[in-house]
Parts: C-alpha cells; sequence; structure tokens
C-alpha cells in the first residue's frame, strides 16, 4: 500500500504538452505527484458521505474517473492512487490505469466544447441533470409575470414532454399495480423470499410535527419562526390537458 501520509506543501499546475492532443483547456491541478519504483503517478484525494459509500464499493465514480484519466492525460502518468474518507471516518483507496482510449474521447470531447461552445460562443445544449435544473432555478427564480411567443421548435418539445409525461403516468400505475399484487401475497409478514429476490415490507415509526394544530393554538408564536419560500411551478397545457412539475 503506497503511503499517502506524505502531500504536497503547494498545489500543483500542469500544462498538457503538444503530445497530449489538447490546447488551452489541456490543464490539471493536481493533489499530489508521487514517483513508485522510478514510475510516474498521480495522487488524488476525496471526501465522500456515507450515502456516497455504494459509489466506492466496484470502482470510483463517474465523474472522478473522468477526472483522473485527463490529469493523466494532461500529466502524462501512468496511473493514479485516489484515496477517499467515506463518512467521515471510513479510509480506502483504488489504483486506476491510465486509459488511453478513453483519453482520446475525453480530449475529443474537451476540444469541441471548448472550440465551438467557449470560443465559438455557442450555447450547449441543456441535458436533464439535477444540477442543471439546480441552475436554471436559481438564475431565473424571479418570475416578471409577463408573457413572450417562443421559438416554432418548442411545439416539438411540448409534444415530446406530453409523450414522456403519459408514458411516466401509465408505468407508474402499472409500476403500483404489481407493488400492491406483492403486498397482498405478504399480508402481515414483514419479509417475503421469491427465488432469488428478497423482498421487505418493513413497519416504520415516526413523530411528526403537527404544524396546523400549533398554528391554531399559537398564532403569534408560529408567525415568528415560520419561513417563507418562493418557487416557480412549471406546467404544460393544452386543451384542458396539464403536465407539469413544480421547480
Amino acid at each position: 500500500m503506497p503511503d499517502f501520509r506524505w502531500k504536497l506543501k503547494y498545489q500543483s499546475s500542469y500544462e498538457a504538452p503538444t503530445s497530449a492532443g489538447g490546447g488551452e483547456f489541456t490543464l490539471a491541478n493536481l493533489d499530489g505527484v508521487i514517483r513508485i519504483n522510478g514510475e510516474f503517478c498521480l495522487f488524488e484525494a476525496k471526501t465522500a458521505s456515507a450515502y456516497k459509500s455504494d459509489e466506492w464499493k466496484n470502482g470510483i465514480p463517474q465523474e472522478y474517473l473522468l477526472q483522473i484519466q485527463h490529469y493523466m492525460a494532461v500529466t502524462g502518468a501512468i496511473r493514479t492512487y485516489i484515496a477517499v474518507i467515506i463518512g467521515g471516518n471510513h479510509f480506502e483507496y483504488r489504483i486506476i490505469e491510465r486509459d488511453d482510449k478513453m483519453i482520446a474521447d475525453i480530449i475529443a470531447m474537451e476540444k469541441q466544447f471548448w472550440e465551438v461552445n467557449v470560443i465559438g460562443g455557442v450555447e450547449p445544449l441543456l441535458d436533464g441533470l439535477s444540477i442543471t435544473s439546480d441552475y436554471l432555478n436559481q438564475r431565473y427564480c424571479m418570475s416578471n409575470g409577463k408573457t413572450v411567443i417562443l421559438p416554432s421548435e418548442i411545439i416539438l418539445m411540448c409534444e415530446k414532454y406530453s409523450l414522456i409525461s403519459d408514458s411516466i403516468d401509465k408505468l407508474s400505475t402499472e409500476k403500483e399495480m404489481v407493488c400492491n399484487r406483492i403486498k397482498n401475497s405478504l399480508k402481515e409478514n414483514e419479509i417475503g423470499v421469491a427465488g432469488d429476490y428478497k423482498i421487505s415490507w418493513k413497519q416504520i415509526n415516526s413523530t411528526r410535527f403537527n404544524q396546523t394544530k400549533f398554528k391554531a393554538e399559537n398564532p403569534e408564536l408560529y408567525s415568528k419562526y415560520v419561513m417563507q419560500s418562493c418557487y416557480r411551478r412549471f406546467n404544460i397545457s393544452q386543451e384542458g390537458t396539464k403536465w407539469g412539475v413544480s421547480t
């Protein structure tokens, strides 16, 4: 096991050599560099909450894999030792070898993003990741109350949204039907086994604050501590049919 007690006093910044196939975008800020048996390797340190422990069971999270392969492209390193503290007290480490095929794909995507989106000023297409939704909700959190005419291509997006929403509703109903049939087989039993499947229907006891009763009996105290929140509700409607999601 490598000695991870050593760490750099200053953060190292590398710019990729011409052989990396990159340009101004091929930079790396390293946590550390180490030499093992004369081989140039990288060290990367991470922390993760206990809720993320499953992502480290059989490797490392995808975003970290892409990060360290990029770093190896920039520096020419042959492998990376990545250490993680999970839940504040559990230490693990992984050894990730250089993957030239993945590196070539990463550099190609980075090059396209740099030349088209950064240099060319073309806004990239938005994805469905939660971080993108969070950005939009924060960026446009306040409504001006106005109505605008949107581009014609939005019509196709609305139709696609409608089809997806209908599919989700149907699948949710079908999923609940299957769930109810399994519950009916379990009845009062907590655990059921069917082949390789283990089904649990456990009783959960919880204590909740009765906000309605407290507000009625202590209106002044309630108003002193209540906090208002603001969000925008997203809906698409057509001829009386509505699909929507709160944002």
